[in-house]
């Protein structure tokens, strides 16, 4: 008989909408199907083999939130004139997380406990939540690496429950931190092991895999009765992380309901059985079917030779077999690349080398001629450095010796010519005083005894080796000289007569001559001296 008044003439196909944690699904179902059926026709689509953990969750409006049942049809437990919408989940948690052998079964499962966890309805503590974390951000966005990884792309508001921020005073930097140190350590795990990895490491909490119900004891007391994969739990209502008592699957010798009270019989016969009331009668029921459905997968995991163990563990083989396969072919494509880029680089590194090389030997050479140079110009200098020592010697012996003898030598040459031009224009004052007595023509002889030239000159060709004086000297008056009207004139002046104008001339004529030569050697020698001065400060620089 349909719910709601409804018959078998209702439309043949009704829509149902099934969402997973990452995809959603339509299908067109008979009137007939059940919530087997259509769960199996999920899990083929989806790829789900392990179908046995997984169940559809839906939302009752009379029963709340509830499960579909798998041997009912699926228009008894909802309202054939809506579309409703299922959730495909896990319903029983695996006693192991390496039981699930597929990479979709183990990806839904992380999904799941992530999101519990981020929820809070996994506790977990903040340390453990940090490296979660970092399983996460691993399966999310493969290895770390320090050149692309930039700050805030970890958005920690979606890896940790908000319980962690309101425990730690931390900023959002600190816990990214936190989370990078750790991702940076799991370099080199693919998605399935780094979620593999999460799961094993969430399945180690306390509430992992622990369906709670609420309800009280015989006494009225309130508690939680927890239904896990390896027994029932009971919790105090303050307390419903840690356990106040365990019972695992093999001391529950069998549980069931009567009304409102779920009876838990153990094994033991002196202890007392476990009485649970629940807040409905319909929630017996549900407790039951959990119950149920994990009580089965532990014995189905430890029978020796079952049909679905065996197949399990050859679907886990092919498995296996099949990840390996493909982590030896990524592995081999990895070493090919890895090949090519090595062949790449070291020829790359034998054009570098080759180019560095020429660079090399061009280098070489460049010093070699260099060095030569370098020797060529040391020798040089040498020379100029020899060359300034010789001539600062012959400076000095010639500026200590020849140039003082010179200049007392053109000293004294000077002070002679200046007493000759003294003498010569007394002698011509004195002769023009002789002409008015004497005539035209002054007289060739004073007296019987005067000598023809009564002037001594010296000889100008030994001026600049002896020093000599040009000068009117040893002026002789005759023995007997006359009385004349000289005497009157020019009382106590002798009589001086020269021999003629044309001596005169001579004697000028060659003092100009030594006066030139030697106002000539003087310039030369002042050019030389200069030259000298300046080859001198060229090699000093």
């Amino acid at each position: 008989m349909f719910p709601f008044g409804c018959s078998k003439k209702v439309g043949k196909l009704f829509t149902v909408k099934v969402c997973s944690l990452e995809a959603e699904l339509e299908f067109n179902l008979k009137w007939n199907t059940t919530g087997k059926e259509l769960l199996a026709l999920v899990c083929q689509t989806v790829g789900i083999r392990d179908s046995g953990y997984f169940g559809l969750f839906h939302d009752d409006s009379n029963k709340g939130n509830a499960w579909l049942q798998p041997n009912k049809k699926i228009l008894q437990q909802i309202h054939p004139k809506q579309t409703h919408c299922f959730m495909l989940l896990l319903k029983f948690y695996p006693e192991d997380v390496s039981d699930l052998s597929q990479d979709a079964s183990l990806h839904l499962l992380f999904l799941q406990v992530r999101q519990l966890i981020l929820r809070g309805d996994i506790y977990c503590p903040a340390e453990v939540c940090v490296l979660l974390a970092s399983y996460d951000v691993q399966a999310k966005h493969g290895d770390y690496v320090s050149s692309t990884h930039k700050c805030g792309m970890i958005a920690c508001k979606d890896l940790l429950p908000s319980s962690v921020f309101h425990l730690f005073n931390m900023t959002p930097d600190m816990w990214e931190d936190r989370i990078t140190h750790w991702y940076s350590q799991h370099k080199g795990l693919s998605r399935r092991e780094a979620e593999l990895e999460y799961l094993k490491l969430a399945q180690e909490l306390k509430m992992y895999g622990v369906t709670l119900y609420p309800g009280s004891n015989k006494d009225g007391a309130q508690i939680w009765l927890g239904a896990t994969p390896t027994g029932l739990n009971i919790y105090c209502a303050e307390n419903a992380v840690d356990p106040h008592l365990s019972f695992r699957w093999p001391e529950i010798k069998n549980f069931g309901f009567k009304n409102e009270k779920f009876t838990v019989e153990l094994v033991k016969k002196c202890s007392q059985n476990v009485v649970f009331v629940a807040q409905h009668v319909r929630m017996n029921g549900v407790i039951f079917d959990m119950c149920s459905g994990y009580h089965k997968l532990f014995l189905r995991r430890r029978e020796p030779n079952s049909r679905e163990g065996e197949r399990v563990k050859c679907h886990t083989r092919e498995e296996k077999c099949k990840r390996q396969v493909e982590q030896e072919k990524q592995l081999r494509e990895s070493a090919e690349k890895g090949k090519a880029i090595a062949e790449a680089k070291l020829l790359r590194r034998e054009e570098e080398l080759k180019l560095f090389n020429a660079g090399l030997h061009r280098y070489r050479e460049a010093f070699e001629l260099l060095s030569e140079k370098s020797r060529v110009v040391e020798e040089q200098a040498w020379l100029l450095t020899e060359s300034a020592t010789s001539y600062e010697q012959r400076v000095n012996r010639f500026s200590s010796t020849r140039p003082t003898d010179q200049l007392l030598s053109v000293t004294e040459n000077m002070a002679a010519v200046d007493q000759g031009e003294t003498s010569l224009g007394k002698f011509e004052f004195e002769r023009n005083q002789y002409l008015p007595l004497y005539g035209e023509e002054p007289p060739t002889k004073l007296g019987p005894t005067a000598e023809p030239s009564c002037i001594r000159i010296v000889p100008s060709h030994t001026m600049m080796c002896q020093a000599p004086k040009y000068c009117l000297a040893d002026v002789e008056a005759p023995p007997n000289p006359p009385q004349s009207t000289s005497d009157q004139l020019c009382p106590g002046v002798p009589s001086v007569v020269p021999s003629s104008d044309t001596f005169m001339n001579q004697l000028l004529a060659e003092i100009e001559k030594e006066k030139t030569e030697y106002l000539h050697k003087s310039r030369h020698l002042f050019q030389l001296c200069k030259d000298l001065s300046l080859k001198i400060d060229e090699l000093k620089n």
